[in-house]
């Protein structure tokens, strides 16, 4: 999601719930935090990983100039590989594959870091997940229960507003059910668009950034703002020492009819977003007076949106109001970790009926109840629940 929806409207719904000036600040540095320092950008790491030399090409790269005992299809597969570093050698060695990790060191891309960072962060699913895994109604309610335990001040509350917005953004525009995916794979062939063959690895890659932007999604930005607002009241009831005192606040309706007026006045049609760039700085200036005249609260402008990617150290020079949550190397990888959505008994059990055929099910249901000594074609259905 682009900066309209991370940073300014996680600021004006949290102002809008009714959290002090300062906490609002907060949550939305640390929402928006993901996508400016390089080492957490999902879209910049991925680049930078698919850049590194040919040593991850694929991993069975050496044993297939032996042959290897390998198959035809992955042969071939190794050959368009090589093929793939031949032709790109010359770009990449004129870039830089490494970056500055959250320690102050440069090194390349790991691989799980990689993956940690694309699903734990920016919910973008493993393309080998099981179909719940990939479901944006099973990435938005496991996100919104974790905000529902953290404190709302916790660095993790605010990293989790990030997710949060992307559990929206990042479903597939062209089914909204689906979350885009990437591949978990230490291959470079899995960072290759190969139309109708690999279009699943490469996040909403293949539709650039237009699944980010608000204003051609203004759907899928409403229900994000309806369960961001719900999450903010929420934790505002749980904790009112945080709110402002004196507060003006809104209700969901009164701010999604604040934001639909900006929506109308910024954007007159798709197709002029293609033609006026400055279209989204227009919307942020718009929530910007929008808060002013209806909430009375002047917003921190968004001091990094002048920047690119940047250390993780760079941007704590620039906001010194995190400086008491002590954020460093390990806090931000243990956060990062538990913020992995976890499968609870009854998920497991979602996937596991959910992968099966009808058919497959039904055997399923009769082989365990043959264990139980239950003979399914026995049994009425109407005498178990009758007016069935």
């Amino acid at each position: 999601m682009e900066e309209s929806g991370h940073y300014y409207t996680v600021y004006y719904t949290s102002l809008a719930a009714g959290f002090d000036e300062k906490l609002a600040y907060r949550h939305a540095v640390l929402a928006q935090m993901p996508d400016e320092v390089a080492w957490f950008d999902a879209a910049h790491i991925h680049i930078l990983y698919c850049k590194t030399p040919a040593s991850r090409a694929l991993s069975s790269t050496q044993s297939s100039a032996s042959g290897g005992g390998q198959s035809i299809w992955e042969r071939s597969r190794n050959f368009v590989s090589d093929q793939i570093d031949r032709v790109t050698k010359p770009v990449r060695e004129g870039l830089n594959d490494r970056e500055t990790n959250l320690g102050g060191a440069s090194q390349s891309i790991p691989n799980d870091w990689r993956h940690s960072v694309e699903y734990n962060l920016h919910a973008l699913a493993p393309n080998n997940a099981s179909n719940l895994v990939r479901s944006s109604d099973f990435q938005r309610k496991k996100t919104t229960e974790q905000l529902d335990a953290e404190h709302p001040a916790s660095l993790k509350f605010g990293m989790l507003l990030h997710r949060l917005g992307d559990s929206y953004s990042h479903s597939r525009i062209e089914n909204s059910k689906e979350m885009y995916t990437v591949s978990t794979r230490d291959t470079r062939w899995d960072c290759v668009p190969v139309k109708g063959l690999k279009d699943d690895n490469l996040g909403h890659g293949t539709h650039l950034t237009f699944p980010d932007n608000p204003l051609l999604r203004q759907g899928i930005f409403f229900l994000y703002l309806f369960n961001l607002y719900e999450v903010m009241q929420r934790k505002v009831r749980q904790y009112p020492n945080l709110r402002r005192n004196p507060a003006t606040t809104l209700s969901f309706e009164a701010l999604k009819a604040r934001y639909q007026k900006m929506f109308n006045d910024t954007l007159f049609s798709p197709s002029s977003y293609f033609k006026d760039p400055s279209l989204k700085e227009q919307l942020m200036e718009a929530i910007r007076r929008d808060c002013q005249s209806t909430l009375g609260v002047q917003m921190e402008s968004y001091r990094p949106e002048r920047f690119q990617t940047q250390t993780l150290q760079q941007f704590l020079d620039q906001h010194r109001e995190l400086n008491d949550l002590n954020i460093g190397e390990q806090k931000l990888k243990s956060t990062l970790e538990s913020m992995r959505p976890e499968l609870t008994h009854a998920d497991q059990m979602t996937e596991f009926f959910q992968s099966m055929t009808p058919d497959q099910l039904k055997a399923w249901q009769q082989a365990e109840a043959a264990k139980a000594g239950i003979n399914l074609n026995n049994i009425n259905m109407n005498n178990l629940w009758p007016g069935r």
